[in-house]
């Protein structure tokens, strides 16, 4: 059985490497992109089953960047935006 694979998308290291891990250890087959640009990129060459990203990404944000992916034929099945997760995020 082919695991799902899983793009995550954001800036912040710390959180990559969470998700990496936790992602990881059940198995799934992860992909990271720090900006917009990077991840239509691995778009095109990982076809990811589902893409988690920060809606906060330097250039195009999460949201703009979910309408971009969306609008492309075999576009990922699903895409998660983060919103803050802390209130000193806001």
């Amino acid at each position: 059985m082919t695991m799902p694979r899983i793009l995550i998308v954001d800036y912040n290291a710390m959180n990559v490497e969470l998700l990496r891990f936790v992602l990881g250890e059940e198995g799934f087959v992860v992909e990271s992109a720090e900006c917009a640009r990077e991840a239509v990129e691995k778009i095109s060459s990982f076809h990811p089953d589902l893409i988690l990203m920060d809606i906060h990404l330097p250039g195009m944000n999460g949201l703009e960047l979910t309408q971009l992916i969306k609008g492309q034929p075999g576009h990922a099945a699903h895409c998660d935006c983060c919103p803050h997760r802390f209130r000193h995020d806001r």
